[in-house]
């Protein structure tokens, strides 16, 4: 079993924690002023290629009842037992799984609450815990995905995963989750071009002829393209730029297979 650190952040204080390609942190779906995170900082944390873990705290837990986000805060001046029950209901009839942010505190009390355990997980919050006993702690507790163990006054020293940066400079939260959880987070690798090495597709040549340009159809039928410049290595880059419908005129060309007779790829 392995485990994977992450920050959960306000949208206040996102832009003081650098973001950290194949990293997860926690944003804020609702909340009051300062606490949400704006579109800019989701869209930011995205292109980056952070996985992002949507937290709902109103009162009403409605954001995360309709599956727009992906955990339910459930603390005081947020949602209660009662509507994190009545969520997971509704999520569960969708065939959804729930999970659950609470203290360690109020653990036994929500649990009651919820009529159906079924595909329902916690984020428990427990700051007398080390990283040490945290992970023991997911280790020993089937139904738990992850557990904040400190913050800016319990853990000032402590760093943001991924940089130099500490909790008591970011204003952040720490947390440690179960890596197979943390990972569903994460942005979907690009689609790799699959170009048979026999065949290329011309789209466009330019210059003295040595800056090339081809494309290739990628495994989700899009058009990708490959290309080479001043005569160096083929080097794979894979945007997408149209369709793979034959005869699409790209790049003011239509593009059509032919042989690779001078072994280009």
């Amino acid at each position: 079993m392995t485990y994977t650190e992450f920050i959960d952040i306000t949208g206040s204080n996102a832009n003081n924690a650098p973001l950290v390609h194949g990293g997860v942190r926690a944003y804020y779906a609702t909340g009051s002023d300062g606490i949400e995170a704006s579109s800019a900082q989701i869209a930011a944390a995205k292109a980056a290629g952070m996985g992002l873990i949507m937290i709902d705290q109103s009162p009403s837990l409605s954001v995360f009842a309709a599956g727009n986000a992906d955990v339910a805060d459930v603390e005081p001046y947020a949602g209660t037992d009662s509507s994190a029950a009545a969520a997971v209901a509704q999520r569960q009839a969708r065939g959804e799984d729930s999970t659950l942010y609470v203290s360690y505190d109020n653990l036994a009390a929500l649990k009651a609450a919820i009529k159906n355990p079924a595909k329902v997980y916690y984020w428990v919050a427990n700051y007398a815990w080390s990283l040490a006993e945290s992970e023991a702690q997911l280790a020993a507790n089937p139904d738990w995905r992850a557990i904040q163990y400190g913050d800016p006054s319990t853990n000032p020293t402590t760093l943001v995963p991924g940089t130099s940066v500490t909790l008591e400079e970011a204003q952040a939260d720490i947390d440690v989750g179960l890596s197979a959880w943390t990972a569903t987070f994460l942005p979907d690798a690009p689609d790799t071009p699959s170009l048979p090495g026999q065949w290329h597709q011309f789209v466009s040549a330019y210059g003295s002829g040595s800056d090339v340009v081809l494309v290739g159809v990628g495994t989700d039928s899009r058009v990708y393209s490959l290309t080479k410049t001043n005569g160096t290595t083929w080097a794979s880059s894979p945007v997408n730029i149209g369709s793979a419908i034959p005869g699409r005129w790209v790049g003011g060309v239509p593009f059509a297979v032919i042989p690779d007779s001078d072994n280009l790829l």
